[in-house]
């Protein structure tokens, strides 16, 4: 067993979800069965200055719109 196995949450099947990083237009349909979503914003946040690289470039529309989505559907 790995060291990074040892830190994985167990959880019930279908509680973790992936999903893509949308644009602005597009409306999300949030699984109501996942308990944890990974958003793959890869093709989104590529640059970034020192010392973070892509994980300072978050200032975009499609942050917002999935923040503001987000909260959309917990209400």
């Amino acid at each position: 067993m790995d060291s990074l196995t040892l830190f994985q949450p167990a959880l019930p099947a279908g509680a973790l979800r992936d999903l893509t990083l949308l644009p602005t237009g597009r409306r999300y349909r949030f699984p109501r069965t996942a308990r944890l979503l990974d958003i793959d914003a890869s093709a989104r946040y590529r640059t970034g200055g020192l010392p973070h690289g892509a994980h300072s470039d978050y200032l975009h529309p499609e942050s917002a719109h999935l923040l503001m989505s987000l909260a959309e559907a917990a209400r």
